[in-house]
C-alpha cells in the first residue's frame, strides 16, 4: 500500500513540533535550589531586636540635651527637638533608617559600630552645614549612596529628622527631606564631616579630605 508524500510531509512536522516543546520544558524546569535560612529562633531574634533597641535608647538618654534655638540656621532653629546622636553604622542594602524604639524591629538589622550624643556645640557646627550652598556639588556626586555616618534629631526617645551621609559618593540624604540640602558634598562639605567623624572616634575620621 503506497502512501502520498503529503501524508509524510504532515506526519514528519508532527515530530519536529513534539521534539521542540519537549526541549522548551526541560529548559523552563531547571533543579530548585535550595534557600538558606536563618538557624535562629523566633524567640532567639526577637531577643537581638530588644537589646540592640534598648542600647539605642540608652544614648539617646544619656547624651546632651540641645536648644534648637541656639542652632544660627533655619529650619533647625526653629524645629521640636533636644537631642542630637551621631551614628557610624553599615548602611548597605537599602538599611537606611535608625529605628530608636523597642517596637521598630529595622533596628536588629542594622549593624551599628558607634554612636555617640553631641553637645551644644557640635550640633549647631554640624547642623548649620547642611543649610549652606556651598556645602554641596552637584558635580561630586556618584550614585552607590550606601551611608556610614547619620545623625538623628530626637524629642524625647522620638526620631524627628534622620540625616544620612555617604562619603563613597558624597550624597546626603534627610528624613523628612531637608530643603535646603543639594545633591553631592562639596570639599568644604567633606572636610567638615570627616573633622567631626576625626573628633568623635568615627572610622569616617580616618578619610582624606
Amino acid at each position: 500500500m503506497k502512501f502520498p508524500i503529503a501524508f509524510f510531509l504532515v506526519c514528519l512536522l508532527l515530530v519536529s513540533c513534539t521534539n521542540k516543546e519537549s526541549v522548551k520544558i526541560t529548559a523552563a524546569s531547571p533543579p530548585k535550589k535550595e534557600e538558606s535560612q536563618d538557624p535562629r529562633t523566633k524567640v532567639e531574634r526577637d531577643s537581638i531586636r530588644i537589646m540592640n533597641a534598648v542600647k539605642i535608647l540608652n544614648v539617646v538618654r544619656e547624651s546632651p540635651v540641645i536648644d534648637p534655638k541656639k542652632i544660627d540656621r533655619a529650619p533647625f532653629k526653629s524645629m521640636d527637638f533636644d537631642k542630637v546622636v551621631a551614628y557610624s553604622y553599615d548602611g548597605s542594602h537599602e538599611q537606611l533608617k535608625i529605628a530608636p524604639g523597642i517596637g521598630e524591629t529595622r533596628a536588629s538589622s542594622m549593624k551599628i559600630d558607634l554612636q555617640k550624643g553631641l553637645t551644644q556645640e557640635q550640633a549647631n557646627s554640624i547642623l548649620s552645614l547642611f543649610t549652606y550652598k556651598t556645602t554641596y556639588d552637584p558635580m561630586a556626586a556618584m550614585g552607590c549612596f550606601e551611608p556610614r555616618f547619620a545623625l538623628v534629631l530626637y524629642k524625647g526617645e522620638k526620631s524627628v529628622m534622620q540625616i544620612s551621609v555617604c562619603l563613597d559618593c558624597n550624597n546626603t540624604s534627610s528624613v523628612p527631606q531637608l530643603q535646603a540640602m543639594g545633591d553631592g558634598l562639596s570639599k568644604k562639605g567633606r572636610k567638615a564631616i570627616i573633622a567631626l567623624c576625626k573628633e568623635l572616634g568615627f572610622p569616617y575620621g580616618e578619610l582624606e579630605n
